[in-house]
């Protein structure tokens, strides 16, 4: 998996330029959808892939923990040079997930342990505690 893995599965993409707009239409739809929404502003700034696994993922398992948010609930603006990427919370951790190469079992518990500690280890993305 890659950030063009991840960036296939963005529900929408548009100019950099007209973020503030957009995420006010993308927030503003997802909570007439369902009820509750959480946005997620990613700056990428020509980090590699591995940022998101390691910094981001759990940055925002931690955060959607404090704000009492399922993935569903969440959506994340990913700014990847002049091009903003609207990507489901649901999205971005399957295909966190699977690059990882983790099963749904062995990521729903490093998952649990980003929710409590906001930090990637190596005993969490494997697994072990």
């Amino acid at each position: 998996m890659s950030l063009d893995d991840l960036i296939d599965t963005a529900f929408r993409r548009a100019p950099a330029v007209e973020a503030n707009r957009l995420i006010h239409d993308v927030r503003r739809a997802m909570l007439d959808e369902q009820g509750q929404v959480v946005n997620y502003e990613v700056v990428l700034m020509g980090r590699p892939f591995s940022f998101l696994q390691q910094e981001v993922a759990p940055r925002l398992a931690l955060f959607l923990h404090d704000k009492r948010a399922a993935p569903r609930m969440a959506f994340i603006s990913l700014f990847v040079d002049a091009t903003l990427y609207f990507i489901r919370g649901d999205d971005f951790f399957r295909v966190i997930r699977e690059s990882l190469s983790l099963d749904p079992a062995a990521f729903r518990v490093v998952y649990q342990q980003w929710q409590k500690t906001g930090r990637s280890s190596a005993g969490a993305l494997t697994g072990v505690s």
